[in-house]
This record gives structure tokens, C-alpha cells and sequence, in this order.
């Protein structure tokens, strides 16, 4: 935490909570069926799909194709998609595309509009920060997920129950799409990656940073 970088004030010297983790959670039950036909449509797009049909269960796959509609997809499912989605053994390269996609569609669906990406005003992401952290129930029904300041212009977001971190097709393009998401509220991220992973407890830490 006390690494420097040019122009940029040290870092704090004990991170400022300022979401907390819900005491009482449970383990997430269900996404929101966006996310799930979001991630289908971008590995259709970048010509996955046939090698993705092959990889999943059929009938798992008809549930998810049959849900069209606003609603929840059952964590199992949800598993089941991005397991077959790490048997596909993508490059770092193509899970930021495809990361990169599904963060950019969700946000222009879910959180943010897109004409804020233009505007020529600096952004104050610590006033902004509730509509972001509010996404989180918009899209996952249970798990918990901290936010913590650790320098003016840095962050940890700690996601903690989301048994889907267990895929490593989930944990690394939740970075991409992350960085879309504050694309969207105008703000680029300089920096942004998946700083801690504790699998005993479904935990995936990602650090942000911006100028």
C-alpha cells in the first residue's frame, strides 16, 4: 500500500471501508438473465459458439437459451455456463474482448448512460461510487461485495460469496469489464487487475486505479 506513482498521492496507509460487506449474507442464488445472454451473445460474436456447444451440457444449454426474458437464471446454471466457458481455454487476450463487450453492453442496459463517456468534465468516482456499487444487486441475487479506498484515486472491490469465482473464464473478464464499466461513467482506468483470490471463501479482490 505505500508504493508512489508520479503525480499521484501516496497511497493510504490502512484502506477506508467504504462499502461495507453485508454481515449477514449468503452465497450468491442467482444472476440477473442479462448477464448470462450478454456473455452468450459476445461468445457467439467472436465465434466460440460451436466449440461452446460442444462443452456444456445440452440440456443445461437449452435452459439457458429458452430464459429470453428480464428475469434470474439459478446459480447452477449460471455455473454450469462458465464452466463450459473455461473449457474453452481462452487467451488473456480474447477474455478482454469478450470481458470488454459484456461490460459495455450491461452498463448501457443496467447502470450508466453512455453520453457520460464524452463528457469533457472531470468525474468524481467517490460521488458516483452508490450507483456503482448498487449495480451489484441489479445483477446478483446473494454474495457480498466490499469497496475499499486505499489512495484518493484507488480502489478494492472485494466480491465474497460469488461461487462463480471459481472459473477463471468469470474472474479474469470481470476485469475488462469492470474497466468498461467506468468507461461508461466517463473515467478511464489506468490500471486494473484481480489482486487477490481466496477460494475457500468464493473471494475475488480486484484493485482500480485512475488518474
Amino acid at each position: 500500500m505505500s508504493e508512489t506513482r508520479s503525480g499521484v498521492l501516496p497511497a493510504y496507509s490502512k484502506p477506508r471501508i467504504v462499502f461495507a460487506h453485508t454481515a449477514d449474507s449468503r452465497p450468491v442464488t442467482a444472476v440477473k438473465n442479462v448477464l448470462i445472454q450478454t456473455s452468450l451473445g459476445q461468445i457467439q460474436n467472436a465465434g466460440f459458439y460451436e466449440r461452446y456447444s460442444k462443452l456444456i451440457e445440452p440440456q443445461v444449454l437449452e435452459q439457458l437459451l429458452s430464459s429470453v426474458g428480464p428475469g434470474w437464471v439459478p446459480i447452477e446454471l449460471a455455473d454450469s455456463h462458465y464452466a463450459a466457458c473455461d473449457r474453452l481455454n481462452l487467451s488473456i487476450a480474447e477474455l478482454k474482448m469478450l470481458g470488454s463487450g459484456v461490460g459495455d453492453r450491461l452498463q448501457k442496459a443496467t447502470l450508466v448512460s453512455a453520453a457520460k463517456k464524452d463528457r469533457q468534465t472531470s468525474v468524481d468516482v467517490w460521488a458516483e461510487l452508490g450507483s456503482l456499487h448498487r449495480m451489484w444487486d441489479r445483477q446478483y441475487q446473494g454474495g457480498s461485495v466490499q469497496v475499499m479506498q486505499v489512495g484518493p484515486q484507488e480502489m478494492l472491490i472485494e466480491l465474497r460469496g460469488f461461487v462463480i469465482t471459481r472459473h477463471t473464464y468469470f474472474r479474469n473478464a470481470m476485469v475488462p469489464a469492470m474497466r468498461a464499466t467506468f468507461l461508461a461513467l466517463g473515467v478511464r482506468l489506468d490500471s486494473s487487475k484481480i489482486s487477490k483470490y481466496v477460494a475457500e471463501r468464493d473471494e475475488a479482490t480486484y484493485q482500480l486505479h485512475w488518474t
